[in-house]
């Protein structure tokens, strides 16, 4: 019985990791798109920017 807890207890951990880089991933691209991308957008910019938020507000699930 400890061996099973030990490798699930493993397999969520394991999987927090990835959560965390995944959604660091994400932050960072958000970033980017905010700072380079989106700004150069001009009079459209709060248009863009509300998008920008729009979408990632929306969980997509496998």
């Amino acid at each position: 019985m400890k061996k099973w807890l030990k490798f699930f207890w493993v397999g969520i951990i394991e999987t927090e990791k990835d959560v965390i880089d995944t959604v660091s991933e994400i932050i960072a691209l958000r970033d980017k798109i905010e700072k380079d991308t989106i700004v150069s957008l001009g009079k459209r910019l709060p248009n863009a920017k509300a998008l920008l938020t729009y979408l990632y507000s929306k969980i997509i699930r496998e």
